[in-house]
């Protein structure tokens, strides 16, 4: 379990991404050097970081909550060093929007889902006016809204 108390999950059965972007060769050679860093590397060693940077969009809904403790975990960094790094910015703006995002939030649990709340409200009702403009405080907000409806029909 990760120090946020949100359990690991199991590698996917058809892998992180989704096969569109697995198997186009022109992001098969444009990402190759991230392709083999969230593929190889053990959950517990990955960063999500300026380092690594793979639009959300390319993953898998599983591979999204597969990664979902490091996520949160991120968010979590950025609310602390006031700088969130842009794939986690993008993730958070899409939150209400992104279909494999959408979906892979479907998955977690009530308490997983509460957490992430939290820590989006942190950033919003916090003192961090750099992470606000970062993000945007619409998007914040938005997002805010769509987690509170899935814990409120979960």
């Amino acid at each position: 379990m990760s120090f946020l108390k949100i359990p690991y999950r199991n590698y996917p059965k058809e892998g992180l991404f989704k096969k569109f972007y697995r198997e186009n060769i022109y992001k098969i050679e444009e990402f190759k050097d991230e392709f083999k860093y969230y593929e190889y590397t053990p959950i517990e060693k990955i960063i999500i970081d300026e380092h690594n940077l793979i639009p959300f969009i390319f993953f898998s809904p599983e591979g999204i909550n597969y990664l979902m403790p490091k996520i949160i975990e991120s968010i979590s960094n950025g609310i602390k060093t006031d700088d969130i790094p842009v794939n986690i910015e993008e993730f958070i703006i899409n939150i209400p929007i992104e279909e494999n995002i959408t979906h892979a939030l479907n998955f977690l649990k009530k308490d997983e889902l509460i957490i992430l709340k939290n820590y989006l409200e942190k950033i919003l009702f916090g003192d961090s006016s750099k992470l606000i403009q970062q993000i945007g405080e619409y998007y914040l907000f938005r997002s805010v809204e769509y987690i509170e409806k899935l814990i409120n029909n979960s």
